[in-house]
């Protein structure tokens, strides 16, 4: 899917933004530049950066089109044009620009500044998609490489001769965060389908400058090609050369399904098997039986069984899924998706 993206489109407007005055280093003259403005749209948190440049000629636009349309950005469209063209009406009509007939050829014709683009692999729980992550900053780091580290949930990876940034997320974690700052995301249609489709989900995103989407012919919107996005964000992930092995232990995944007293309980007879004895009857037996509800016997000692992964098997690049739900689609929940059947 296409995330966030940096377009500049030529379209005739009046000027907004706060004037700033700046000196120039090559001249004793003043340039006058206007301020961005953001546009937050129907959803909070997920505003888009928009600028005027060039005395009215110019409008540059920045931000996740996706999360501006939908409210998340966990699945959105391959279709570059769609998208630009639904967000940029959105963001046009908050501003008072005007909508002409020729908004659809300028963003054809916009420039690219940056995208990136992503997909998703789904991993068998939470806790390996998070030692996933871990090792691949190990597998990472090196002098090519510098690499950036966010709460041992998300990894950035530079690669300084492909003028290329590789980012790894824990989608699930990143996804409860976002809806705890904002509630009124709670209220996002299908939120349940959405919660469920980020489970267990490792994002994999790659961002492409302007140097080198010229160099694979993707400097403007009409050239862009999903399937020329697809096989660079293969090469991105297969370039890296993921090695080693992650170690998870099954332990706490099967012992949270339980209720938080009964988790208390549990670890106190493991500990000291006779407390069950002394226990009321009926909460002896309560707990037996969601114990047997998953799979455990809580009168027996409990045995973890670890699984022993290899990393680039984990994360093989065939395996990522940049497409979105049938569900979505049939539900015309993927903005941009709808609004054109053009390959672009």
């Amino acid at each position: 899917m296409i995330d966030n993206i940096f377009i500049e489109v030529k379209y005739n407007h009046a000027p907004f933004g706060d004037e700033v005055t700046v000196d120039k280093k090559s001249s004793k003259q003043k340039a006058v530049y206007q301020k961005p403005v953001y546009v937050q749209g129907e959803f909070p948190g997920c505003p888009l950066k928009v600028q005027s440049i060039g005395n009215g000629k110019f409008i540059r636009v920045q931000g996740s089109f996706s999360l501006f349309l939908q409210g998340h950005n966990s699945f959105g469209s391959n279709r570059l044009f769609s998208l630009c063209h639904k967000a940029i009406t959105v963001a046009f009509t908050e501003l008072n620009i005007p909508i002409r007939r020729s908004l659809k050829a300028a963003i054809r014709k916009a420039k690219l500044f940056e995208i990136d683009c992503s997909g998703s692999i789904k991993l068998s729980s939470n806790r390996q998609v998070g030692a996933a992550i871990l090792q691949i900053g190990r597998s990472c780091l090196s002098a090519k490489n510098t690499i950036r580290v966010f709460r041992n949930e998300t990894i950035y990876v530079n690669e300084k001769k492909r003028r290329r940034r590789i980012m790894f997320y824990d989608k699930q974690k990143q996804w409860e965060a976002k809806r705890e700052k904002y509630p009124a995301l709670n209220r996002l249609p299908h939120i349940d389908k959405v919660d469920r489709y980020v489970e267990n989900v490792i994002r994999v995103e790659a961002r492409f400058g302007s140097v080198k989407l010229k160099e694979i012919g993707l400097a403007r919107v009409s050239d862009w090609k999903v399937e020329t996005v697809r096989r660079l964000m293969v090469e991105s992930l297969t370039e890296l050369k993921l090695r080693g092995n992650i170690t998870t232990s099954n332990e706490r995944d099967i012992i949270e399904k339980l209720a938080d007293a009964d988790q208390i309980r549990f670890y106190a007879v493991q500990a000291r098997p006779e407390i069950i004895e002394k226990m009321p009857k009926r909460t002896a037996a309560r707990l037996r039986h969601n114990c047997r509800n998953i799979g455990l016997n809580v009168d027996l000692p409990f045995k973890d069984s670890p699984q022993v992964a290899e990393l680039a098997q984990l994360l093989d690049a065939e395996k990522l899924r940049m497409s979105f739900p049938r569900w979505a689609r049939r539900a015309n929940a993927v903005a941009g998706y709808a609004a054109s059947r053009r390959g672009n």
